[in-house]
């Protein structure tokens, strides 16, 4: 009687035989493969490190020519004489002018520029106050005022009105009078007009000026 053979049997029979063909081909990839990729080392120069492209700065080089100096001519100083051994000397010529006395001569005249500060000003952006201000001024007027006695006799009285002239320096000057009404009155109101002290001058501009003044001054008889 044969025996049938099932193929399991006949796979588990291959089985070892397959195994050994697949481990055989393994390790010759390998081998291959190891020796494919070894780098042979033995000769020429080597190194490890990174290489990093480091840019040149080029200079351009700069050529000096040296210009050369012009050769001057040579120069010789020399002085001339002149031979005057047998020259004769004149003497000197003199001159006769006639000199007229009491001669006149005319000098040309130069007109000076005038300070702008000597200009007359109506008002001033500070201007000028009698020490101790307006009330004190009306004060010394009236203090000082002396009655001429032929105005006394006459019965005169009003005001006289002076204008003058504050200077730079706080003087009183160019006294007049602008309207009088009697020539003793009017004398009287002048003098003690050029008698006060002296005043705070004007400014304008931050510069002391002239400042015009027109004040009253009252002549008034007391009634009994």
């Amino acid at each position: 009687m044969d025996l049938k053979k099932s193929p399991r049997y006949d796979l588990e029979n291959l089985r070892s035989t397959f195994l050994q063909i697949g481990l055989v081909a393994a390790l010759a990839l390998s081998l291959i493969a190891f020796e494919w990729n070894t780098a042979d080392y033995s000769s020429g120069d080597y190194y490890y490190g990174v290489e990093i492209d480091v840019p040149t700065e080029i200079v351009p080089i700069a050529t000096v020519f040296e210009k050369e100096k012009p050769v001057l001519p040579k120069t010789v100083d020399f002085v001339i004489v002149a031979d005057v051994s047998d020259e004769t000397i004149e003497p000197w010529e003199t001159f006769t002018t006639d000199l007229v006395p009491n001669s006149t001569i005319d000098v040309p005249s130069y007109d000076l520029p005038e300070d702008p500060r000597d200009d007359i000003h109506v008002f001033a952006e500070i201007m000028p106050s009698f020490p101790g201000g307006e009330s004190a001024l009306f004060q010394y007027l009236s203090s000082n005022i002396r009655y001429p006695q032929a105005a006394i006799d006459r019965d005169l009285e009003g005001r006289v009105y002076v204008e003058f002239v504050v200077d730079r320096s706080g003087r009183v000057t160019n006294a007049k009078v602008k309207k009088g009404i009697h020539p003793t009155l009017d004398a009287e109101a002048l003098r003690v007009v050029e008698s006060m002290p002296d005043w705070s001058p004007g400014i304008q501009n931050g510069e002391f000026v002239r400042v015009m003044f027109t004040i009253p001054v009252l002549f008034k008889l007391a009634r009994y």
